[in-house]
C-alpha cells in the first residue's frame, strides 16, 4: 500500500476509537444509604415510600415507587434499613436525566391523600463518558449544589408534622 492509503487506514482506526470513547454510556446508581426519623408525622407512625419521577428530553415522564404499592416502609423500622437502590438506568453520551425524589407518607385513600414530606432534585448529565451531577431542593430557597460523586449527601426533609434525615449517594457505573 502507498502512504496515502496507510494514512487513511490509520485515521479511520483512531477516529472510530475516539468516537467510541465519546459515546460511552453510563449507568449511575442512586442509593439510599440511610434514613433517620427525627419526628413522626402521625400518631400511629408514618408509612413511608419514595416516589421518583424520571425526566428525559423527548420522552414521557417515568414514575417509580419504592417499595411498590401496597408496600411501605414503617417509620418504626427505618433505622434497620440497609442501603437500598432507588434508581439506575443507562445515560447515553450527551444525555441529561432529572430525578425528582419525593419522600411520601402513605395514607388511606380516597379520603386522605398521601402526604409529601420533602423533595430532592438530582440532575445527571453524561458528558463524553464523564458524569456531572447537581443536587437541589425544589421547594427550598437554597442554590443547587455540585457535590463530588461517590460521596454521601445529607438532606433534611420535613412537612408540617414529620421530619426525616436522608443520606443519599450517586455511584457511577460504566
Amino acid at each position: 500500500m502507498k502512504w496515502p492509503h496507510w494514512c487513511v487506514v490509520v485515521v479511520f482506526c483512531f477516529s472510530s476509537m475516539a468516537f467510541a470513547v465519546n459515546n460511552q454510556e453510563l449507568s449511575p446508581k442512586l442509593i439510599l444509604n440511610q434514613i433517620k426519623m427525627i419526628k413522626e408525622g402521625e400518631l400511629l407512625g408514618d408509612d413511608l415510600y419514595f416516589d421518583i419521577s424520571v425526566l428525559r428530553i423527548k420522552q414521557p415522564t417515568q414514575y417509580i415507587r419504592i417499595p411498590e404499592f401496597p408496600l411501605h416502609l414503617p417509620s418504626s423500622k427505618i433505622n434497620t434499613l440497609q442501603p437500598t437502590l432507588l434508581w439506575s438506568e443507562p445515560i447515553r453520551s450527551g444525555e441529561k436525566v432529572i430525578l425528582i425524589v419525593s419522600l411520601m407518607d402513605q395514607d388511606s385513600k380516597p379520603f386522605n391523600p398521601d402526604d409529601v414530606i420533602g423533595l430532592i432534585r438530582v440532575e445527571l448529565k453524561n458528558e463524553k463518558g464523564n458524569l456531572h451531577l447537581q443536587w437541589s431542593r425544589p421547594n427550598q430557597k437554597s442554590a443547587p449544589m455540585n457535590w463530588p460523586i461517590n460521596t454521601t449527601q445529607k438532606f433534611l426533609l420535613s412537612n408540617a408534622n414529620g421530619q426525616y434525615e436522608l443520606y443519599l449517594s450517586i455511584l457511577p457505573q460504566k
